[in-house]
């Protein structure tokens, strides 16, 4: 079967790629360097993920892994043995790189805080002369984003900040009563608002739930895999 397109990468940006290519009526091919994994074996479950994360630590296997605040929520299987795919950078410039191999990417693990850029970034470079800005602004992207939001049910407040855009959310979560002990302390000792996250209700109920809408899986492809078209 020919196809119109190939996209290289199944994860939040190919996730989203396929589906709108796929939605204008082209064949789509997604190509992934990793398995398809069922729910239950992606997302895994407790005890069993922390005997999995202990051994792979113990091992050495995922020590670099380890530093992204997803590893320690998710299912370490999701994050790939530093063994089998090494990479070096410069010693005065190092990166963390975390990576996942599998259908769905790193969107099975990422922390589901939905931030759109603001022209503060965009033009950082007229501001402070490192490099050039981007040639494009917030206002050439707030339809995709909008789009993208409606999309996955980012929910989150309207708070009118120039260096964190607003949205089209959906109504955002209440406090938890931590939240709102944290506001009032905030609010009392720096004079400063505590605003609402901007991203995802928490995924419950395990594999028995489904994919989370955080996921390609869950937002890009309903739940279904492959995406059609």
């Amino acid at each position: 079967m020919p196809f119109d397109a190939i996209v290289v990468g199944s994860g939040a940006t190919g996730g989203v790629a396929a589906m709108v290519l796929a939605e204008a009526g082209l064949q789509v091919l997604v190509l992934e360097a990793g398995p398809n994994l069922s729910v239950e074996r992606a997302l895994g479950s407790e005890p069993l993920n922390t005997v999995r994360r202990l051994a792979k630590l113990t091992s050495g296997a995922q020590k670099r892994q380890a530093s992204h605040p997803g590893y320690w929520k998710a299912n370490p299987e999701l994050f790939v043995d530093e063994g089998e795919n090494p990479y070096g950078t410069p010693s005065e410039r190092p990166f963390l790189w975390t990576r996942g191999r599998q259908v769905g990417g790193k969107s099975l693990t990422w922390g589901g805080i939905t931030l759109r850029l603001s022209d503060l970034e965009f033009k950082a470079g007229e501001r402070d002369g490192h490099g050039p800005s981007w040639p494009i602004g917030h206002d050439h992207l707030a339809p995709y984003y909008a789009r993208l939001e409606r999309l996955l049910g980012v929910r989150g407040g309207r708070d009118g900040l120039p260096q964190l855009p607003d949205g089209d959310y959906g109504p955002p979560l209440p406090f938890t009563p931590a939240e709102v002990h944290l506001q009032g302390a905030i609010d009392q000792e720096l004079r400063l608002p505590l605003i609402h996250s901007r991203g995802f209700a928490l995924h419950r109920g395990g594999a028995r739930a489904g994919w989370p809408a955080s996921s390609s899986q869950g937002a890009a492809w309903g739940g279904r895999w492959p995406p059609a078209g």
